[in-house]
């Protein structure tokens, strides 16, 4: 009993955290818009907007010199080239101060290029002081800056160079040639041979001779 009792209760709690999610997906980080001072005023500031989920934003403006009380709307175009007619009205900046929640969605008021404008006063509506543009959805700058260039790769040490040997010199090869000179003795060779032809010579003569007498 007390373990189906559990499995119920984790189920239950699974089911709970599942309903929550679209609705806190759909929010979005706060957005900071930088408003400059127009026509000479010296006005300047932020303004905040801040997604609260339920098709509802949070714009909270601060500006210095923090005097004055100065109407402030969301309009239709850029800051340079701006609709005349307010679409969303925000509270009154006094003391250099306001906060608003207007029935809108964030990320669709930055659907369309919007601006913050302040007005000098309500007697002096047309009279602007500082206004800045809302980024367009997906013309933000990432949070995290570039990406670290990667070091180029070391070079690769050269390799040692190798001490150059120098081939051995080769003696040139002497052949000695045996020149005749003038006045040397004969030949041995020639010799022996004259002397073998004498002899076979001299042996025939004597078997023919030798012949003659036994005939």
């Amino acid at each position: 009993m007390r373990s189906s009792l559990a499995l119920f209760s984790i189920t239950s709690w699974l089911l709970a955290c599942l309903a929550l999610a679209p609705s806190a997906a759909a929010q979005q980080s706060p957005v900071t818009v930088p408003l400059t001072a127009q026509n000479g005023s010296g006005i300047a500031g932020n303004a905040t907007l801040t997604d609260l989920g339920n098709n509802q934003t949070r714009v909270q403006i601060s500006i210095t010199p923090a005097t004055g009380d100065h109407p402030a709307h969301i309009h239709m175009g850029t800051c340079a080239n701006l609709d005349p007619t307010p679409e969303f009205p925000l509270t009154n900046v006094q003391n250099g101060t306001s906060t608003t929640v207007v029935n809108q969605a964030l990320s669709t008021i930055m659907r369309t290029q919007r601006a913050i404008n302040l007005h000098l006063s309500a007697a002096e509506i047309a009279t602007y002081v500082a206004c800045g543009d809302i980024p367009v959805v997906g013309s933000q700058p990432p949070s995290s800056g570039p990406a670290a260039a990667q070091p180029a790769p070391a070079a690769p040490a050269p390799a040692a160079a190798q001490p150059q040997v120098a081939p051995a010199a080769t003696a040139p090869v002497q052949v000695p040639v045996a020149l005749p000179r003038t006045g040397d003795a004969a030949n041995p060779a020639l010799l022996v041979i004259a002397a073998g032809v004498v002899l076979l010579t001299l042996g025939a003569t004597l078997r023919r001779v030798g012949q003659k007498r036994l005939s």
